[in-house]
């Protein structure tokens, strides 16, 4: 089949219009648009540091502009639309697409990792005793004999190995957070299922994969629909070679891409709406302040080569060796980057601190055009800012988020 040549503003622009940042509100408001970007995204990213607003919420609140963090909560814990395990990191993902993980844990339980060499099926079955009587377990709850640290990332509590074993394995799910302090519930008993669901099939997998990368990037390549999973690119390349004999996906060539590209006949045009080369098919003075692990920017060799943008978070690089701070934020304009901004949460305080303001280097960066956008983007900081302190209450039944 003849490759298609694709220019990049158009597979740029599809890739924000798909990910939900060309609109104001593409998903809804409230705890439903949260769910409905989740389901269009695939997945949230968790990660641990708390500069700014915690990943998960921060990615959330970029495409949805009232989220809020019990609204995530809520899903998790009370809707159970939502659950926790490995995508390219710990995420959040849709429970409808549980059993697309089902053979990832079974793989884990019966092959365990190095890390994991202390654990023992008498261990884990005292543990799964101990939370069947008791109920949902934190590690707060666990009283022991502390040990040294084997790794700096390692919890000097050995039972939290065995919490994470049997989170990995699919026999515990997360069924609360408290700020990061996870409660440990039978993942059977938390869903309500009477067994864990089976397996979806290899090829199903695979599916499942290059339909998630399609439906948040629009056009990929075999890369970014297997992001640092490596081991499924076998089965994704026969999958994605089934799907352009069917005529479901059409080859295609980017500029800056070395690799084959693949896009839906119908994203071309019609549906998704953006003629190729089309400069004015997103909004050019829109402003979103993304988390470092914003799916738009977490593969960054893609978002190189599509936005000229290379970004590095700077929180592991040695502070004499950083160039714009310790958690600089990419902000989009329109579709391109134009700024990076180091910011911090001073939440004794209230405020938010731009610690530096770092401009991209463009030609048409222009002192007019750089007071311009600077305006937008102090306007966006202010909503940022009001997402950072807003009062949130702890989730009551009573007091149920729309």
């Amino acid at each position: 089949m003849k490759e298609l040549k694709l220019d990049r503003t158009f597979v740029k622009n599809l890739w924000i219009r798909k990910s939900g940042l060309a609109g104001t509100a593409p998903f809804g408001l409230g705890k439903e648009g949260a769910y409905a970007a989740l389901r269009r995204i695939g997945y949230a990213q968790i990660d641990t540091i708390f500069v700014v607003e915690r990943a998960h919420h921060h990615i959330l609140w970029s495409r949805v502009p009232d989220y809020r963090p019990e609204y995530l909560h809520v899903l998790q814990s009370e809707d159970k639309k939502v659950f926790e395990y490995w995508t390219h990191a710990l995420a959040y993902i849709p429970v409808e697409d549980f059993r697309h993980f089902v053979r990832s844990m079974k793989y884990h339980e019966k092959n365990p990792s190095a890390w994991f060499s202390e654990v023992t099926p008498a261990v884990r079955r005292r543990l799964l005793d101990r939370i069947e009587r008791e109920g949902p377990l934190s590690m707060r709850q666990i009283e022991e004999e502390k040990k040294e640290k084997d790794h700096e990332w390692a919890s000097r509590k050995p039972s939290k190995r065995v919490l994470e074993h049997l989170f990995y394995s699919g026999r515990l799910a997360v069924s609360r957070r408290e700020g990061m302090l996870k409660n440990y519930e039978l993942l059977e008993r938390h869903f309500a299922w009477r067994d864990r669901p089976e397996p979806s099939t290899l090829v199903e997998e695979s599916a499942y994969r290059i339909d998630r990368a399609l439906n948040s990037q629009g056009v990929i390549t075999l890369e970014s629909a297997s992001y640092l999973e490596t081991s499924a690119r076998v089965r994704i390349t026969q999958e994605l070679e089934a799907r352009i004999k069917r005529g479901e996906l059409l080859p295609a060539r980017v500029e800056n891409f070395s690799k084959l590209a693949y896009v839906r006949p119908e994203d071309l045009g019609g549906t998704a709406g953006i003629p190729t080369g089309s400069e004015d098919a997103i909004d050019p003075e829109r402003i979103s302040i993304l988390s470092p692990f914003d799916p738009l920017v977490i593969q960054r060799k893609r978002t190189s080569a599509l936005f000229d943008f290379d970004y590095l978070i700077e929180c592991y690089v040695p502070a004499p060796k950083r160039k714009f701070g310790y958690f600089s934020l990419p902000i989009l304009e329109g579709n391109r980057f134009i700024a990076r901004l180091d910011l911090k949460a001073d939440r004794k305080n209230g405020k938010l601190l731009v610690q530096a303001w770092h401009w991209e280097t463009r030609p048409e960066n222009r002192t007019a055009a750089k007071r311009a956008a600077r305006g937008r983007i102090e306007d966006k900081l202010e909503h940022f800012k009001s997402f950072q302190f807003t009062r949130r209450e702890e989730y009551s039944p009573s007091r149920k988020p729309s």
